[in-house]
């Protein structure tokens, strides 16, 4: 039997963070498709303040949820997306160089569709907390922006999902991993960013500290916008 190496990658709270966001998509669009749009308007707040969690994490939270741990050059993306194309990619502990594009891709389109959802109007009885700050003409442009968007980020998370299967036949399963926060490699496989992703060090007291400061930021948008 092949030796195996365990990793531990993706905090607990990028694991809850990339569920949350899963859950809160197909109720965007439940909510939306059934016309419930009170529900809808509550659960577009909630992603921004998700999106914006996660947008201040990837600066101090652990190495492998921070930005500048999985965030390559072109020039490292098209190599790995050459070698892997070829047969012969490495492989990663955290985001590989494409799996990292596609992280601030996912991120800045949601954080994009909650944005306009807070100037979108039905034209009937909803509307969003923003939009008496704006005309009407340009709120119903908007809203076409923002029912439109929601195609092209179902478009990218088919993108992320056929991504995570390329890697299943690969013999790399990302959905374990971010349920439980580790990875597993066999002994004579070459790992690329072993170092970019090792701890940047702090006891438990100051990873906390750090959650619960992100936390206040993030849900400083709910607190404004409900009191409006």
């Amino acid at each position: 039997m092949t030796e195996q190496q365990t990793y531990r990658v993706w905090d607990w709270p990028v694991r809850v963070l990339h569920w949350a966001f899963v859950v809160l998509i197909g109720l965007l669009w439940w909510t939306y498709d059934q016309g419930d749009m009170d529900q809808h308007v509550l659960l577009g707040q909630l992603l921004l303040c998700l999106v914006i969690f996660r947008l201040f994490w990837g600066f101090w939270g652990s190495a492998s949820a921070r930005f500048s741990r999985f965030i390559y050059s072109p020039r490292v993306i098209f190599n790995y997306a050459k070698r892997q194309l070829s047969g012969k990619g490495e492989h990663y502990i955290g985001h590989n160089p494409l799996g990292g594009l596609m992280v601030p891709v996912l991120l800045l389109a949601m954080l994009g569709q909650a944005v306009l959802g807070l100037f979108s109007t039905d034209d009937i009885f909803i509307e969003g907390p923003l939009y008496s700050l704006i005309n009407r003409d340009l709120a119903s442009e908007l809203t076409s922006i923002h029912r439109q968007g929601f195609y092209w980020l179902l478009g990218l998370i088919g993108l992320h999902v056929l991504a995570i299967i390329w890697h299943r036949f690969k013999g790399e399963s990302l959905v374990p991993a971010m349920i439980t926060g580790r990875k597993r490699f066999s002994a004579d496989q070459k790992i690329a960013d072993e170092a970019r992703v090792k701890s940047p060090g702090g006891s438990i007291v100051s990873f906390y500290l750090r959650f619960l400061i992100t936390l206040c930021l993030a849900a400083s948008p709910w607190i404004i916008l409900n009191q409006l």
